[in-house]
């Protein structure tokens, strides 16, 4: 072998070491492509392809209709890491859909569905715009039985960032046991039921390490914006984090549209800088642990603002516990400011937020409600018009499998209530609650009612 051979022969070697590593190919969608033209790039585009949509409408209101929970799209990507990558002016439309007895989109097109049951592959969507579906992007892969509706894990990675959706008839995204990391960056979105879903709600989830980042997105909707689902078993992974940041969302009515952030079960979630308007409950979490942080969000014209809930019944219980809420600003608030609500709702710091409420005359309406245990509400700031400030409170969760619940070892440290207008008094204490500490900001001299026993009042005179 001469030299000029073995050189040639050792490059092959090394070339074969390093897994003989394509470049990635751009794949280009032009005006004038049917989709079934453009499902045929997908299919023979290799891992780590770019699919470019270059100006122009796509139409792809010939595929099929189908419920939202189906493990269809108009076009499907299967088994491969892409991304799929508009150009300005590029825009893709599906067709209206059925319509069913709740008034959102029962069946329909969804626009792109992936399909990784593997979990080891990651789809990108950027610049994209859609509009006129009943499901924007779907990565919820299942049994398809809707009588025993089972997800199962699907993908690595998921990122959909600067996309347009709009006249979207029941969700725009929604993401199901991805096994590594979801980023929901900087999208518009303009939906008639829900923005974002991520749904993690298996006992058996076990992801990577990896992130739920959904920060700076625009959302206008009739049900919900964003909805985080893990299971009450298990919780949200030691090994995740969970980010909800900086995103702008609109409900319709402050009675009727139903969340405008929900969270259930988890822990590590940071939810900060979000602003919400119009929505019945602005930031709802149903089961938080440690770790868990509420700042620095601009809350306004809600029914409820920021819902903290612990729920113990015959179906189970999930716990909240140990979650941070602190420096963010309510203002026209209908019915309550702050709940801490549940049997298992103790030990959390609700601190040096400010709440203006907007409730009228209505008796049992305030500013920081609580019914659970050990939870301290220090430094923050009631006014408005509301029935009272704050309620020490008791609930009969009975109707819902529970038990009646009453407020015990609160402690209310140096809270503002000298803008209040106090038609009741501005701290009630229910009959029921017991041997809590409330102390006011002494200055003040605010009113309270006490109906419960070994209650410990001090810089508070009587109503």
């Amino acid at each position: 072998m001469n030299r000029v051979s073995g050189m040639l022969w050792i490059l092959l070697v090394v070339f074969l070491a390093a897994g003989s590593v394509l470049p990635a190919k751009t794949w280009n969608v032009r005006s004038g492509m049917t989709r079934a033209d453009i499902q045929q790039i997908v299919d023979r585009a290799d891992d780590h392809d770019r699919i470019q949509f270059h100006r122009g409408e796509y139409d792809f209101s010939d595929a099929p209709f189908a419920l939202p929970t189906e493990d269809t799209g108009a076009i499907i990507i299967r088994d491969k890491s892409l991304t799929l990558r508009g150009l300005p002016g590029a825009v893709i439309i599906g067709a209206p859909s059925e319509v069913g007895p709740d008034g959102y989109g029962s069946r329909g097109i969804t626009a792109f569905f992936v399909n990784n049951p593997a979990g080891d592959k990651s789809v990108t969507f950027e610049n994209l715009e859609l509009r006129s579906f009943l499901v924007g992007i779907l990565t919820c892969h299942s049994n398809q039985e809707p009588a025993n509706y089972i997800v199962y894990a699907n993908l690595d990675n998921l990122t959909v960032s600067r996309c347009t959706f709009s006249d979207i008839h029941r969700t725009v995204i929604s993401t199901c046991m991805v096994q590594g990391s979801v980023f929901l960056n900087d999208n518009i979105i303009d939906c008639l039921r829900l923005g974002i879903v991520v749904k993690n709600d298996s006992a058996d989830f076990d992801p990577r390490e990896g992130v739920v980042q959904i920060k700076g997105n625009r959302i206008v909707h009739h049900r919900g914006g964003i909805y985080v689902l893990y299971h009450r078993s298990s919780y949200q992974p030691q090994n995740t984090l969970l980010e909800i940041d900086g995103n702008d969302i609109d409900g319709q009515s402050s009675f009727a549209s139903g969340f405008g952030i929900y969270l259930a079960c988890c822990r590590r979630a940071l939810v900060r800088a979000n602003t919400v308007r119009l929505t019945n409950t602005a930031i709802d979490l149903h089961g938080a642990l440690a770790g868990t942080i509420v700042e620095r969000n601009t809350l306004q014209n809600c029914y409820w603002g920021i819902h903290l809930y612990g729920f113990k019944g015959i179906g189970g219980q999930f716990e909240t516990s140990q979650v941070l809420v602190a420096n963010n600003e309510l203002t026209g608030m209908t019915e309550y400011g702050i709940v801490a609500g549940g049997e298992v709702c103790f030990d959390n710091r609700i601190m040096e937020n400010r709440i203006v409420m907007a409730s009228g005359n209505r008796y049992y309406a305030g500013g920081l409600v609580t019914e659970g245990h050990g939870n301290l509400f220090s430094a923050n700031e009631v006014s408005g018009v509301a029935g009272h400030a704050c309620i020490i409170s008791t609930f009969d969760y009975h109707d819902y499998g529970g038990s009646l619940v009453s407020a015990y070892d609160e402690t209310f440290l140096d809270n503002r209530v000298s803008g209040l207008a106090a038609l009741q008094g501005h701290y009630l204490l229910v009959s029921g609650t017991h041997d809590n500490r409330v102390m006011g900001w002494c200055p003040e001299q605010a009113t309270y009612i006490d109906y419960g026993v070994g209650n410990l009042l001090a810089c508070l005179v009587p109503y």
